[in-house]
């Protein structure tokens, strides 16, 4: 029976002998640094997300998500001001149009929700990067 070539065994593995054709990652090395307690070399840092610019964050958005998160602020932008003109109508300002909502307390009600519900809506959609 002939022994099994260097590097490979049957039944059993060896961790300190390297797989052939796959390069080995550098070790990372800790290296002194002046006045301090020394760093980490071989190991890219990681930006945190916050650390981005909101610029380069909605750049990195796939072109869906950009498209969804426009539509997003468009839509709580519209809803904001048809709230406001509930409002005003519900509270029969002058400068509303004159409708079967005009002196409805209910409409001014209802005008609010859709107005702080369409700042909500435009603000996430517009934070959200």
């Amino acid at each position: 029976m002939t022994p099994p070539s260097k590097g490979f065994h049957v039944g059993r593995s060896t961790p300190s002998t390297p797989l052939r054709g796959l390069a080995a990652a550098p070790e990372p090395t800790v290296e002194n640094v002046v006045g301090g307690e020394g760093r980490l070399s071989g190991i890219e840092p990681q930006p945190d997300a916050r650390s981005i610019p909101t610029a380069t964050r909605a750049a990195r958005l796939h072109p869906m998500l950009a498209t969804m998160r426009i539509a997003g602020v468009t839509i709580g932008v519209l809803a904001a001001l048809a709230g406001a003109v509930w409002v005003a109508q519900g509270l029969n300002l002058p400068l509303a149009p004159r409708s079967f909502m005009t002196a409805d307390r209910t409409w001014f009600v209802i005008g609010i929700v859709t107005a702080v519900g369409g700042v909500a809506l435009a603000t996430w959609s517009w934070r959200r990067a």
